[in-house]
């Protein structure tokens, strides 16, 4: 028998570390006078695993869940921040913008923040020469503290190595791929993500992560997600799937394409081999075939757009 599981979710409140970077050049798509993304509704914390008995994908399943959102809410922060700090730097005197080769993102007292400024990988030295702050209410501040960051130099040294990497990816086509930069526990990694293109046509199936060292010197390897690229075009009057039913658990990249998208669509989820995901009143809700007609359901904080703190106390 057919039935939906909504599964049990527990709030995780993940306290970000100073991290992302990408290259000068702006996210695709953005420029004088092009809307960004609409900021998503607050997404859910990361499901719990439910107890034996048919009553959910199991903890095999979210827990890798778990772990992939936490890096999609993170991607889907630094996307939103991307898009808002590179239209106000466009906008900005060009003797403001002159000299400017390299600009990343970071948070910092659960603010995210943007700086743009000049690299010398000769002397691995990084001028900060403008610097952009995302309020609560969604308003970018330019800030005059212009001091450095511990992480500075070794972002620009995984953005000097990972350029070409993103260069090479040739899927896209001519769209070019959305560079992200995160701290993570034993290093840096940076992702590649599909851009929006045309016609807010959104690519999805396919994500990059290159793995890095703590300072930035060592490259230690390369991961591929998905299968093939596709387009997909927001649906006001249509549930739309995404994902790969052959893919054990939902990506990173197609949750961060649910976190930061899934307003234009009427109901956007993923698909997977346990069945579909996606957000539905503020939780994560997994459907799948189950022979157990009794479902759970629990309730969870959601973090705001660009936020690291969640709204308020899980419910069950």
């Amino acid at each position: 028998m057919i039935r939906h599981v909504l599964v049990a979710l527990v709030a995780v409140l993940l306290l970000m570390s100073a991290g992302g970077a990408a290259p000068l050049s702006l996210p695709a798509s953005a420029g004088p006078g092009a809307e960004p993304p609409a900021a998503p509704d607050a997404p859910p914390a990361a499901p719990d695993p439910a107890p034996p008995g048919g009553e959910g994908p199991g903890a095999e399943f979210v827990g890798k869940f778990a772990e992939n959102l936490v890096a999609a809410e993170f991607l889907a922060g630094y996307d939103l921040i991307a898009w808002c700090s590179g239209d106000a730097f466009l906008a900005l005197p060009a003797g403001d913008r002159e000299g400017t080769t390299n600009w990343f993102c970071y948070v910092e007292k659960d603010q995210w923040h943007a700086v743009y400024g000049k690299w010398d990988g000769e002397k691995a030295e990084f001028r900060r020469m403008v610097h952009f702050r995302l309020d609560p209410s969604g308003k970018i501040v330019r800030l005059d503290d212009l001091s450095g960051r511990d992480f500075d130099v070794p972002y620009c040294r995984v953005l000097a190595d990972s350029g070409p990497r993103f260069r090479a990816v040739k899927e896209s086509g001519k769209a070019r791929f959305n560079p992200y930069l995160r701290p993570v526990k034993d290093g840096i990694e940076t992702w590649a993500l599909p851009p929006v293109v045309e016609g807010f046509r959104i690519l999805h199936g396919v994500s990059y992560r290159w793995r890095y060292s703590a300072d930035g010197k060592e490259f230690k390897g390369e991961d591929r997600y998905g299968g093939n690229l596709r387009a997909v075009t927001p649906a006001p009057d249509k549930v739309t799937l995404i994902g790969d039913p052959e893919q054990e658990i939902p990506t990173v990249g197609d949750i961060f394409v649910v976190l930061r998208f899934g307003d234009r669509f009427f109901a956007l989820g993923i698909l997977s081999r346990f069945g579909y995901s996606m957000v539905m009143s503020g939780m994560w809700v997994h459907n799948a075939v189950d022979d157990d007609p009794a479902p759970r359901t629990e309730s969870a904080p959601a973090k705001k757009p660009g936020s690291t703190e969640a709204e308020g106390p899980a419910t069950k």
